[in-house]
């Protein structure tokens, strides 16, 4: 019995690529942008894109940062929020960005990513755009190998705009990760989010972040259960994953031993969630496209 050849870095590279432009072009296509397509190989494995989403607050992007161990990737403080969709996938560390009044990307530092993506950034780079255009950012981390990140801008919460944008981002990608405050149950708009994203994605999976910071994170969480189970029954019986991505942020600092930072890492919860994102997500995306 033959064994297929394990995919090689150029050809993952170029699988992610292409999950995650067509992923970006549902959202550019719903916010009136133009975002053109790149040329690469659409061989190699198949590979999950993920989609996060969250209110303003909730932890979103920490968890993302924490996800892919890079701490200030996407931006957190309320003062430098997420102000555009930022996608993340497996390559050499860089990103690219859409300059203002131009329709080619142009090449960046990821020292340099906060300017593009992050409110205070949009306000004082005369170079970048005001409108929420895409940012494509590749770092080679281990998840990435097997899932790709979007992460939704965190400003204004799901207002009109962004929530439509978001949602058409859906029909492109292979699963939605929801991510929730511990310190309270969701809200209305969470709820009209989630019931609207029915018709859009089968697979969604739920972090409850902050779990650190509210001892009564398992009254909250029940209350989140019941709600979707009367608002969205679809998602009923997707998995919720409690986390503490400040911890695992922790356990990037040099100078901890390798038993310390693992012990922050599976306190945090991030470890669990990205066993499954890559346990379950990325074995979706393998049996979409056989």
């Amino acid at each position: 019995m033959s064994t297929a050849a394990a995919p090689t870095t150029a050809a993952l590279a170029a699988s992610q690529t292409a999950a995650v432009r067509q992923t970006l072009e549902n959202l550019a296509g719903e916010l009136g942008l133009e975002v053109p397509r790149f040329e690469g190989s659409r061989d190699g494995a198949a590979v999950a894109t993920v989609v996060v989403v969250g209110e303003p607050k909730n932890g979103k992007s920490t968890l993302v940062n924490a996800l892919v161990g890079r701490a200030g990737l996407s931006p957190v403080d309320y003062a430098v929020a997420t102000a555009t969709y930022i996608a993340i996938s497996y390559g050499s560390p860089g990103a690219r960005v859409y300059p203002a009044g131009e329709d080619l990307p142009e090449e960046i530092h990821l020292d340099e990513l906060a300017s593009w993506t992050s409110v205070a950034g949009l306000a004082t780079n005369p170079r970048a755009s005001r409108v929420a255009r895409p940012v494509e950012v590749t770092i080679p981390v281990p998840l990435l190998e097997h899932v790709s990140l979007i992460d939704t801008p965190g400003v204004g919460g799901f207002d009109g705009r962004h929530d439509r944008a978001t949602v058409a981002a859906l029909h492109g990608a292979t699963t939605l990760l929801f991510c929730a405050d511990a310190s309270r149950p969701l809200s209305e708009p969470e709820l009209r989010f989630l019931t609207e994203a029915t018709a859009s994605i089968a697979h969604v999976m739920f972090a409850l972040a902050k779990v650190d910071e509210n001892g009564s994170w398992r009254e909250v969480l029940e209350a989140n259960r019941q709600a979707i189970a009367d608002r969205a029954p679809q998602f009923k019986n997707a998995p919720w994953f409690p986390v503490a991505a400040p911890l695992a942020e922790q356990a990037l600092q040099p100078a901890l031993s390798e038993t310390a930072a693992q012990t922050l890492r599976e306190r945090s919860g991030v470890d669990a969630l990205a066993a499954h994102l890559v346990r379950e997500t990325a074995g979706r995306a393998r049996i979409l496209e056989a």
